[in-house]
């Protein structure tokens, strides 16, 4: 019983190296396969890293809005080094393309434009939708009176529980 107990504690403490193993060992290969690909899109995606910087809450919001609108400004350049063969000759000439650097981080620009004014657009419309709805409790309160009478608008007594006394 106690062999049993230290086999599953070996297995227990060689396990969690098994994904690492796993994992550079897919990444390696797969990230020299395509390291003109990796160039282009660290240089690229350089405003993501300001974002991160930048970043002062946990979830992290900045980051992912930055960096989605970034990468989406990213493609052009990658596209055009892949259809230039993905070597490392083909990345001098994507590089050097002024419009597509202009892309990539002006979409960073309007990712941050995004996180920038997103607060004020959705608080105006949380402000607009309660607002309606107060108004619709109003047209619900002045029907209860015309049906009900006066006295729904009174607030209960506050002489103590029903039926005591």
């Amino acid at each position: 019983m106690a062999e049993a107990a230290k086999r599953t504690k070996a297995a227990k403490a060689t396990a969690p190296w098994r994904p690492r193993i796993l994992f550079w060992t897919v990444l390696l290969p797969v990230a020299g396969l395509f390291l003109p690909t990796l160039t282009v899109l660290a240089l690229a995606m350089l405003p993501t890293l300001g974002a991160y910087v930048a970043e002062r809450s946990r979830e992290n919001h900045l980051v992912v809005t930055v960096g989605l609108m970034n990468f989406c400004g990213s493609l052009p350049a990658v596209v055009k080094l892949w259809s230039g063969g993905q070597s490392f000759a083909a990345i001098g000439p994507v590089l050097h393309d002024v419009f597509g650097w202009l892309v990539a981080y002006s979409a960073a620009g309007i990712g941050w434009l995004i996180y920038l004014l997103m607060p004020p657009i959705v608080a105006s419309y949380c402000r607009v939708a309660s607002q309606t709805h107060v108004q619709l409790l109003k047209h619900d309160q002045r029907k209860l009176v015309e049906v009900w009478g006066e006295a729904v608008t009174q607030p209960p007594e506050t002489g103590g529980a029903p039926g005591a006394g």
